[in-house]
């Protein structure tokens, strides 16, 4: 009994270590033991032909594959997330259907991996036909210059038309390209500003060149009284008061440039009368103008504002 138990404890630890060697390589042969997996897998594609644009994603987007190869090769081959990557160097038309090549997956180089069978073995694939065009340029302007100055002209983009390039149903909804609002607050000189276009509303188009300069025109505001603007009422309501003028004074502000070619006979003041409401005859009513013919760029204000009417009694308007 004593020789069977010295047997069992002697060298006990380089039996150990011998069976410990057996059980790893027991494992090994099981780990590296050829096997198969399944993987679904995402569809991409690869499109080199610079006249057409994807139109939606490949039907089905991901395949199935079946692998085969070292047990450790597929265990790695889940993490590293394999794809199918289409080439599409010239396409022939909007709808095309593709067969899809084992060359296709796209993997690390694991010469012991192979590619056995696809599931489905074909894609489908949307192509839109890429336009390419020319369209004017949206400008805006935010806040207000400086009272001391007044435009003198609208601003003028230079070029005022850019390139586009883009999908057709994008380009057809489009009749400008908008660039991104001047602030007038900032303008203390004439001369360009340079704008860019406002890339928030070209999403998937390219457009070129991507800024434009707006040339702005401004001139030290200036102001003018000018007399004997016509005043214009309809006959029957000049009747309703004892006196109607013929002519008032109107003040105007903004560039000189605008404002001194303006003669009197170029504005008209209409007063405005609130017929449902006037008072009693021989009382006053206080009536405002709306100033017309105004040029653009130029306020224009009646001084002043208003005219007090005095209202007649029957028969005693004024002709």
């Amino acid at each position: 009994m004593s020789s069977l138990s010295t047997m069992f404890t002697r060298n006990w630890t380089l039996k150990v270590s011998a069976l410990g060697i057996a059980v790893l390589l027991w494992f090994s042969v099981r780990v590296e033991a050829p096997g198969r997996q399944t993987l679904t897998v995402p569809v991409r594609v690869d499109l080199s032909d610079p006249e057409w644009v994807m139109d939606g994603d490949p039907e089905p987007a991901t395949v199935e594959i079946r692998f085969s190869g070292e047990s450790g090769d597929l265990a790695r081959l889940i993490a590293e997330r394999p794809t199918i990557l289409v080439p599409v160097d010239d396409v022939q038309g909007s709808d095309t259907t593709v067969v899809v090549r084992n060359q296709w997956v796209r993997m690390q180089d694991r010469p012991g991996l192979r590619v056995e069978d696809i599931q489905p073995a074909t894609v489908a694939l949307r192509f839109e036909p890429v336009d390419r065009t020319s369209l004017p340029v949206a400008w805006r302007l935010e806040g207000q210059l400086p009272d001391t100055l007044a435009l003198r002209a609208w601003p003028r983009p230079e070029p005022g038309e850019v390139r586009v390039t883009g999908r057709r149903s994008l380009l057809s909804e489009r009749d400008s390209i908008r660039l991104e609002p001047l602030d007038l607050t900032g303008v203390s000189t004439s001369g360009p500003r340079a704008m860019r276009v406002d890339t928030a509303r070209v999403s998937g188009l390219q457009v070129l060149p991507m800024s434009v300069d707006l040339n702005v025109q401004v001139e030290r505001r200036e102001e003018r009284d000018v007399e004997g603007v016509p005043v214009s009422l309809d006959r029957e309501v000049a009747e309703l008061f004892q006196e109607v003028p013929s002519t008032w004074t109107v003040q105007l502000s903004g560039a000189p440039s605008r404002i001194r070619p303006v003669q009197p006979g170029t504005l008209r003041l209409v007063p405005l009368v609130d017929l449902d409401n006037l008072p009693e005859p021989g009382e006053e009513i206080g009536v405002p103008f709306r100033l017309e013919g105004l040029p653009e760029f130029v306020r224009g204000t009646p001084t002043p504002s208003e005219v007090v009417l005095v209202v007649a009694e029957p028969g005693e308007g004024s002709p």
